[in-house]
Formats: structure tokens, sequence, C-alpha cells
């Protein structure tokens, strides 16, 4: 077994981001919210499981797909080993950055090199991009957005 198996089954380089990780998608959104700067902040990079063990760089850390891919790769090799996000939630990688979840090219180079780190590696690493307000998978733009994200769900008010 080498030291990436463990990090999650499936066909290698799987980047679809289903809607079933949504609730690991919002801890990574809640937690870009209460991080101490809330207006500018650079984008970066993550891989792990938001909330748990994860680890991050600037994005702009890296100004090729190579360099990106490697970049990648390294914050995989970075991670405890194991990572259990729940014990059978995969290894995940997500670019925080400011503004809205409309798709910008930052989104998709990111998004490449995670398919090719993922390939390379023999993993299943889904992708999205999260903001302040919600998260969103650029290659099927599957996602979630909210107008007041908070840290637990509203309750109905009775009354």
């Amino acid at each position: 077994m080498t030291k990436h198996e463990h990090y999650g089954s499936g066909p290698a380089g799987q980047a679809s981001c289903p809607e079933d990780l949504g609730e690991l998608w919002r801890t990574a959104a809640l937690a870009l919210r209460a991080s101490p700067t809330r207006r500018r902040f650079p984008m970066m990079v993550h891989v792990g499981c938001p909330g748990a063990a994860e680890r991050t760089l600037p994005a702009d850390a890296a100004s090729d797909f190579g360099e990106r891919v490697e970049l990648v790769c390294s914050l995989i090799d970075a991670l405890p080993d194991p990572v259990a996000c729940d014990g059978s939630t995969p290894l995940l990688c997500w670019l925080t950055r400011p503004g809205e979840l409309s798709i910008h090219d930052a989104d998709l180079v990111w998004m490449a090199a995670v398919r090719h780190a993922a390939a390379e590696l023999g993993l299943r690493l889904p992708f999205a991009v999260v903001t302040r307000n919600g998260w969103q998978d650029p290659a099927t733009l599957v996602g979630r957005e909210w107008t007041r994200l908070r840290t637990t769900p509203a309750t109905p008010s009775r009354g």
C-alpha cells in the first residue's frame, strides 16, 4: 500500500464534486467567513478536510501549470498519515477566494492542476471553489450560495 491509497477510492483524477459533500464545503465557507481577514484576503489552495486536518498555501505561490500540480502534490504529502474526514469522506481540495461564485480563470487553472495531480497519484480528489457566501464545482456548476451563512442551520420560528 502506498502512502496515498488511504486518501480515497474511486476513479483516478475524478474531480467532480457531488452534492453529498455539501456539508464539508459549507464548513469550508464558514471557516473562511470566520477568518480575521474578512473583506480582502489572498486566494488560497487547501487540501485535506474542512474543519479537520488540512494544509494550505497561497494560490499565487505557483505561476504555471506544472508548479500548481507540484503544489497540490506537496500539500497532499504534508498531510498527516492517514487523513479521514469522517471515515468515509475522501480527501478534498478547494480554492478559497474573494468575490462572487461566477467562474474565474483561476478556478479553471487550479481545477486542471488538481485533476492532473489526482491522476498522477491515483486519487479521487473532489475540487470546489469556496467564497464567503458559498461553494461551487467549476466543472459541473453544482454548488450552493447563501445570503446569510450561519454556523447552525436556522430553525423555523413558531408562532
